[in-house]
């Protein structure tokens, strides 16, 4: 508690000490959400029928997976033997490879950059730091990358069969728990930057697991921040934001604009916590 308490006053002194950083971050900020944007308009466009083509394929195979199911064989190697779904498992694979290589060096160079800024504000040494920021976050995007193929392969085994061995439900709770724990190591990481990569991962792994009351509070204490943030902003400006219009565009941006400093204050706060 006292390492919580210590670590939010640093963060609010060091944030207003340093506020004219604040608009750089924001900036990065709103860039990264637009390029982000942009990027995945572009992979829904290109993988779109890729996806289409598989569940429309899958479905007209549903016979014979099931008769190779009855006959306990596996129902997987049904689909992979169709040339049609193969082919579009592979094309869609290539866009997701091509998506996550864009969404890599947006965030590596973007990204870097605001948390560069950050850890300026909380005071820290920042020597090298966007070569050890790109470092940490290819190993994290390649373990939430892995997650999710495991997790598909999983679903798809446990699934496709006469009587599900795994409830999805259950599955989607698991996948779910599984992803915040992914995510809650990756910000602790990214938080201890710089350093060197084995280094960074061994002391958060042992701060993640030591200090998790501590993490959680911090974690759970942004998050209502942020939900405080966009409840008010939503309360204010409600009777502007409906239909399509301009003015409702207008307020939402306004929105995020608002919430902007509060993102970069989390950032420094996390720093902060990670350091002590």
């Amino acid at each position: 508690m006292v390492v919580f308490v210590d670590s939010l006053v640093k963060s609010w002194f060091a944030v207003k000490k340093n506020w004219k950083i604040l608009p750089i971050i924001a900036v990065l900020d709103l860039l990264f959400f637009l390029l982000l944007g942009i990027l995945s308009s572009m992979f829904r466009n290109a993988a779109g029928p890729y996806l289409t083509s598989i569940v429309s394929q899958s479905g007209k195979l549903t016979a014979d997976v099931s008769l190779a199911l009855s006959q306990h064989k596996s129902g997987l190697l049904v689909l992979f033997s169709d040339s049609i779904f193969t082919t579009n498992i592979k094309s869609f694979i290539f866009v997701a490879a091509l998506a996550s290589i864009a969404l890599y060096v947006i965030w590596a160079m973007v990204q870097g950059s605001a948390w560069s800024f950050a850890s300026k504000i909380a005071n820290k040494n920042n020597k090298d730091y966007l070569s050890s920021f790109s470092k940490t976050s290819l190993f994290w995007l390649i373990s939430i990358l892995l997650y999710f193929v495991l997790l598909t392969l999983f679903s798809l085994i446990t699934q496709i069969r006469l009587t599900p061995l795994i409830p999805s439900a259950l599955i989607r709770f698991f996948g779910a728990a599984i992803l915040l724990i992914l995510l809650y190591f990756a910000f602790i990481s990214v938080s201890l930057t710089p350093m060197k990569l084995k280094q960074n991962l061994k002391k958060t792994f042992s701060s993640g697991i030591k200090n998790i009351f501590t993490f959680v509070v911090a974690y759970a204490l942004i998050f209502l921040v942020l939900l405080l943030n966009f409840q008010i902003t939503y309360f204010l400006f409600k009777s502007f934001i409906s239909g399509t219009s301009f003015v409702s565009y207008f307020f939402i941006i306004l929105r995020m604009l608002i919430a902007l400093p509060f993102l970069a204050w989390a950032r420094v706060y996390l720093i902060e916590t990670a350091k002590n």
